[in-house]
């Protein structure tokens, strides 16, 4: 089956990385495509929790989150064959450059 056909889960805790090595850890609840959850940032960001809403069609990630001081990041991906996610991150606000951005965790392919 082509990688853009493969159905693909989340780990229910996903961590991700951007180029800046600023890490968020999201605890994700996935339902067919539609992701939910929440995330947190390392420290020194932390402790705030914010929340996550996305979705994961085919090989295209999508997530937004929503962080306590009303600044949202937008994340858009793609998942290679082996599960692995990357794309860009870019702030709403428009006030931070784009970052590039990895899942740590490999996805699982399902029917």
């Amino acid at each position: 089956m082509p990688d853009d056909q493969i159905k693909w889960r989340l780990p229910e805790r996903w961590t991700v990385t951007q180029s800046g090595g600023q890490t968020v850890t999201i605890e994700v609840t996935q339902d067919a495509n539609t992701l939910v959850g929440t995330a947190s940032p390392a420290a020194p960001l932390g402790p705030a929790t914010g929340t996550m809403s996305g979705s994961v069609d085919h090989d295209i990630v999508t997530m937004t989150i929503y962080w306590p001081d009303n600044s949202v990041i937008d994340y858009h991906g793609t998942v290679s064959g082996e599960g692995l996610a990357s794309g860009t991150a870019t702030a709403r606000s428009g006030s931070a450059p784009v970052t590039q951005w990895f899942a740590e965790q490999a996805l699982t392919a399902w029917n």
